[in-house]
């Protein structure tokens, strides 16, 4: 299990946009902050894999409900985007009643959800869960991109309530691309972020894109993560730069396992990678209508201070 990215986005008052996100912890959520022209909000992106809750279900449940009461950069708000990785088509109702119990106060509604059967067994599939209040999904816009190895990215398109134009549209890529550090498993990842990007660069010119999900990445050179920061209508940037996160000096940025031995069936190897991220396309750097709050990316829960 990994820890929590968080992305946070706010819809800003007309005379004074904003712009706000929050990142993950290890591999549990992200937030993200988009601002609009109408009203000022905040909206957090959450992204984690919750390795098909095999885990503390009580744990689990917790983890949700600190996504919700973070009060940084200021304020808390609870995520408007709760996209999960490793979701098996049995652990699904589980997993959606921990973010109720844990959430109780925000109406969610499940994202188009599919899992086939080899998607199961490969580990599970993406599911994601959004705020009702902020947010409606567009269902002819979900698709299944295949990513080797069993594994499957979804893309779903959300609008902002209340919007009309492209500007108020959200896609969401979420995704588990192959683990391991192989040549051969690093080679199946570039061939998934390929069919990711080659589907992203279709969308409309100057769309809100947000990739995000256990990209199994090993450094900020492996082709794979390259290959979403790659020219094109829909290339990605990372809200931390794309410099090297290796190493102690950049332990704030590192998602992968907080545990430091395996049990359970959930991974251990300690907290020293970074395979769990959020990157979003230029049209949330912009600091126009939906835009990223400069400084709120993080890991949930990391304080920096473990290697």
């Amino acid at each position: 299990m990994t820890s929590p990215n968080r992305l946070q986005i706010r819809t800003p008052r007309p005379a004074a946009p904003v712009r706000d996100w929050i990142g993950r912890l290890l591999t549990l959520s992200m937030v993200f902050g988009l601002t609009t022209v109408a009203a000022e909000a905040q909206v957090r992106c959450m992204s984690w894999n919750v390795a098909k809750a095999i885990g503390d279900l009580d744990s689990i449940e917790d983890v949700f409900a600190a996504a919700a009461a973070d009060d940084r950069p200021g304020f808390a708000t609870a995520p408007a985007i709760i996209a999960l990785q490793e979701v098996t088509s049995s652990s699904r109702s589980t997993i959606e009643s921990l973010i109720s119990s844990g959430i109780p106060s925000v109406s969610y509604q499940t994202a188009t959800y599919t899992s086939a059967g080899s998607e199961d067994s490969s580990g599970g599939a993406q599911l994601m869960l959004y705020r009702t209040d902020l947010f409606q999904e567009i269902g002819s816009g979900h698709r299944d991109i295949f990513t080797g190895a069993g594994r499957r990215c979804d893309r779903w398109q959300l609008r902002l309530v209340g919007s009309e134009d492209q500007g108020g549209v959200v896609w969401v890529y979420g995704m588990h691309l192959k683990a391991n550090n192989s040549s051969a498993d690093a080679a199946l990842r570039l061939e998934g972020a390929e069919a990711i990007r080659n589907d992203a660069d279709g969308l409309p010119s100057g769309s809100n894109i947000i990739y995000l999900g256990d990209l199994n990445v090993y450094s900020n050179g492996e082709s794979a993560y390259q290959e979403f920061l790659s020219p094109g209508s829909g290339q990605a940037f990372d809200p931390l730069g794309s410099g090297s996160w290796s190493g102690a000096s950049n332990a704030i940025r590192h998602t992968q396992s907080p545990r430091q031995n395996a049990s359970g069936g959930l991974v251990g190897g300690g907290l020293d990678d970074r395979f769990d991220l959020q990157l979003v396309s230029d049209a949330l750097f912009d600091g126009e209508g939906l835009s990223l709050v400069a400084g709120t990316y993080r890991a949930l829960g990391n304080d920096g201070n473990h290697y």
